[in-house]
């Protein structure tokens, strides 16, 4: 029988930001010409029996040739180094890229504790673990918004088109507010994944994903196989009841079951990405999906199962001196309070009737060029039908009709209170290397080796459907991108 495709999402994985690693790691040469691309050359040691999940991904890139095409255009090479004793590579990165990968390997991956993908590698099991550097799913994560990104997941569609533009935002048309406790179904555009499985006569559970409580079409939110959310619930809780269902007779068992963890998102808020209480946090959802994969794996299951685990972005520090504060702009242009719908990382503005956003938008960017506004230049200003086609940020009524786009790390707050904090915060330009994530996938259909370039979160929503052989509804991933990333049906 086919079983379960199983999940989750793991928090919210942070490459963290490139300062961090340090220079002495090993010798840099350029690869090609005056080009930027660089490459490490190290020794390379004997792996260890706690190997890093770098080494597993050297074994299963060892078909790679030595030189490969990027999505950017560029020749670049994989290559070795050796790190504490560890086996590592790295392949077809971007320097930039590259060193935040390392620096996310050192300071999350490596920091004591057995990862659970090393643990695969004993098994030797015939899979694929692909650690993919994935953007954000357009502006999926704007707003430092948990909800846009997660449905955009499980819907294939960018929030412009799902309707969740934002974990807080007010429907012009009606006046009625969304947060995230709203599954009133008229909030929730798009089907979702959960909807889809169940509409193809297949059995589903989901636990804790934004947007499964809402009641809509063929989906009823059953008490069994979808329980409300409470934050307070254990990991370890939520992992047993999952494995709970693959006890189940056969008839019962889920097809799809995807799982939400909080953390290290929680953490990376509160302190930012680089304090060890995200190494801690990062620990803790390794045991918990060694447990999983222990478990399913003694059950006899584990080499049918598909598994995938996906960040849905990045993290990035937010410290002193990197504010903005529209009382700035005061001699150009007065921004009542009133006015904002969110501040960072996407400050969006609706002006009352009788305000036209086109001179609002006029004096700001008089004002923020002005060189008397602090961080002025850090700040550029859009009307919603002018803001950048890539980003597929403009399509719905629901956004407002001007937004601000930040650089990386950088907020706007309505004044200056003299509060120095450092955090964390997401939902920047998907450019930004610190808010891309990470994608692990296993099973029968991942090819070893296979290439895959940098893809769109919407991207998973096809390839799920095509895992389990059924049909998708609409929406803004490619058709075909998962006969590129898949293996056929069996």
């Amino acid at each position: 029988m086919a079983w379960s495709v199983t999940y989750f999402v793991l928090g919210k994985w942070s490459c963290g930001e490139s300062s961090l690693v340090t220079a002495n790691i090993g010798r840099w040469k350029n690869l090609v010409g005056d080009q930027a691309w660089e490459i490490i050359t190290t020794c390379i040691t004997p792996s260890s029996p706690n190997r890093s999940i770098i080494t597993t991904m050297q074994e299963i890139l060892k078909p790679w040739p030595n030189t490969v095409t990027t999505s950017y255009g560029k020749l670049v090479r994989a290559f070795n180094f050796c790190y504490k004793g560890h086996e590592v590579l790295l392949f077809g990165i971007y320097p930039q890229l590259e060193r935040q990968l390392l620096a996310f390997y050192k300071r999350y991956l490596h920091s004591g504790s057995t990862i659970v993908l090393p643990m695969l590698t004993p098994l030797k099991l015939p899979i694929l673990l692909k650690m993919l550097l994935v953007p954000s799913s357009s502006l999926s994560d704007q707003l430092n918004c948990h909800v846009t990104g997660l449905y955009a997941i499980v819907t294939g569609l960018y929030p412009a088109y799902h309707g969740i533009i934002a974990n807080w935002f007010t429907d012009p048309n009606c006046g009625e507010t969304f947060t995230t406790r709203s599954h009133e179904p008229h909030w929730w555009l798009g089907e979702a994944l959960w909807q889809t499985v169940i509409k193809n006569g297949l059995n589903v559970a989901t636990y804790f994903w934004p947007g499964s409580e809402v009641k809509k079409g063929s989906w009823n939110c059953p008490p069994k196989f979808c329980p409300p959310y409470n934050a307070s619930v254990p990991f370890e809780e939520r992992v047993d009841t999952v494995l709970g269902y693959f006890d189940l007779p056969s008839n019962e068992i889920p097809s799809f079951i995807n799982v939400y963890f909080d953390d290290p998102d929680s953490q990376g808020h509160r302190v930012g990405p680089d304090d060890p209480q995200i190494t801690e946090a990062v620990a803790n959802i390794d045991r918990i999906i060694g447990k999983l994969i222990s478990r399913l794996e003694k059950r006899g299951v584990f080499d049918d199962a598909t598994i995938i685990m996906v960040g849905d972005h990045g993290m990035v520090g937010t410290c002193d001196g990197k504010s903005l504060y529209p009382e700035d702009l005061a001699p150009w242009v007065q921004i009542p309070e009133s006015w904002v719908q969110s501040y960072y990382p996407l400050l969006a503005i609706r002006p009352p009737a009788g305000v036209s956003p086109a001179e609002v938008v006029k004096n700001m960017i008089e004002g923020l060029n002005s060189s008397t506004v602090r961080n002025g230049k850090n700040l550029k200003m859009f009307l919603k039908g002018d803001f950048p086609a890539r980003l597929h940020y403009s399509a719905s009524y629901r956004i407002s009709p001007i937004i601000g786009l930040l650089d990386e790390g950088f907020m706007v707050e309505q004044r200056n209170l003299n509060q120095r904090t450092c955090a964390g915060a997401h939902g920047y330009h998907n450019a930004y290397f610190s808010m891309r994530t990470i994608f692990i996938g296993h099973g029968p259909q991942f090819a070893r080796g296979r290439k895959v370039p940098t893809f769109e979160n919407v991207q998973i929503y096809n390839m799920v459907t095509s895992i389990l052989n059924i049909r998708g509804a609409s929406n803004n991933g490619t058709a075909s991108f998962a006969n590129f990333v898949l293996l056929p049906n069996r």
